[in-house]
């Protein structure tokens, strides 16, 4: 995939979101718990979204294999 100009990779990215989790709850705006439920929502979600592209992936291979 091509980046756009300007875009962080996912090592800065996560970097940066880890640092704003820790500033967020070091300055008392977020819970641990509502934390740990934001943390547990996104990994459910990103789960979801790489079993649907695993399933569109094994698809194409499928038909590239039939044809």
């Amino acid at each position: 995939a091509i980046a756009s100009r300007g875009a962080l990779d996912a090592g800065e990215r996560a970097e940066q979101q880890a640092a704003a989790r820790e500033k967020a709850e070091k300055d008392k705006e977020i819970t641990e718990d509502d934390l740990k439920r934001g943390l547990d929502a996104i990994q459910k979600l990103t789960d979801d979204y790489v079993t649907k592209v695993d399933d569109m992936v094994d698809k194409k291979q499928s038909e590239i294999l039939d044809e």
